[in-house]
């Protein structure tokens, strides 16, 4: 159909609108709403990354948002846990580059939980208007510091149009003449209405670990999601993902919202995934965080021996790909898990 003899602005039915947010630790957070016109909606930050935050389909949310929302980078200090009192949750929050998971020492240098990917505005933001090949936004991130790594991530945020996916592709250099530690999560996060206690988790795995005792004790609800429950702790499982046709893959399912569901299709340098459920009152999702690496902390991935490394004038590209599904669809992305 050709909608320009239907509409007066094609943002009655999809392309960008862009904004600052204006109130509370929000303010000043630049944002891009996307509709792809499928029924597909999201809000890319600009000032965070070009991650994404809130996203529905159709008028359903389907991703958790904290107490702060999309907080300024301003306020993150770096250091600690401190990343949780930033951390807005959303469709992607990307953790790295230089440590994910628990803040540590080694070497004798510091890292903050998740490190400060999330937290670096980007430059260079690109929105430009739907074409043939649909959506695209584009900027770069920067981690330059004088003396130490000198990594560059291009990152493109794209959408086909009247599609329900959106593909997060980010092509990172190592510009400096020296190796550097490269560790990248994506953490993608599911609420309320999408995440209930009839809500099930996919992943297609050769291996799982416990991250501690209590994980374990309920490791055989993996894949279940339980009502919120004040006595419940975080839970956190590691997989080593299998790879089909080139590409791992995750998915999470409410089969009472008609069967809605959401497909994650990873790059092979995304080997890992980590599950994390949290299913306490207020605080209540569960994320799946596609990593080129074990999420336990740069001190005890060294320990293993899987620090993964970028070589001086290295290009590697990392793909995650989201796609919304529902009925008759999903039945068909299941068969993947089979």
């Amino acid at each position: 159909m050709d909608i320009a003899k239907y509409t007066g602005n094609p943002f009655q039915v999809y392309g960008t609108r862009r904004y600052t947010l204006s109130e509370g630790f929000a303010k000043g957070t630049e944002a891009i709403d996307v509709k792809t016109g499928g029924g597909l909606a999201y809000t890319v930050l600009p000032s965070r990354a070009l991650d994404i935050s809130l996203v529905s389909y159709k008028g359903v949310n389907l991703t958790y948002l904290t107490p702060g929302g999309e907080v300024y980078p301003s306020y993150y200090k770096r250091k600690g846990d401190d990343w949780l009192h930033a951390f807005f949750g959303g469709l992607l929050t990307t953790c790295g580059p230089f440590n994910i998971g628990r803040a540590c020492e080694t070497g004798g240098r510091a890292y903050a939980l998740h490190d400060r990917f999330t937290n670096t505005p980007a430059r260079f933001v690109c929105a430009g208007p739907p074409d043939e090949s649909g959506i695209t936004i584009t900027g770069q991130i920067d981690f330059g510091t004088l003396g130490k790594e000198k990594i560059r991530v291009m990152r493109t945020v794209a959408s086909p149009l009247f599609s329900s996916s959106v593909t997060i592709t980010d092509r990172i250099e190592n510009y400096g003449f020296a190796e550097s530690p490269l560790t990248i999560l994506y953490h993608t996060n599911w609420g309320y209405p999408f995440l209930t206690e009839d809500t099930k988790i996919y992943a297609d795995a050769s291996s799982m670990e416990s991250y501690d005792d209590y994980s374990r004790a309920h490791a055989d609800e993996v894949f279940s999601v339980s009502p919120p429950d004040l006595k419940a702790k975080e839970k956190n499982y590691f997989y080593t993902m299998n790879f089909k046709d080139g590409f791992a893959h995750a998915a999470i399912v409410n089969p009472s919202l008609n069967n809605l569901g959401a497909l994650l299709t990873f790059s092979p340098e995304l080997k890992y995934m980590t599950h994390c459920k949290v299913e306490n009152p207020v605080d209540y999702l569960v994320a799946l965080e596609p990593c080129n690496t074990l999420c336990m902390g740069r001190a005890e991935i060294e320990r293993r021996g899987i620090l993964p490394l970028i070589l001086p004038g290295e290009v590697k590209t990392m793909s995650l790909k989201i796609e919304i599904t529902e009925s008759q669809r999903t039945e068909e992305m299941l068969r993947l898990f089979q």
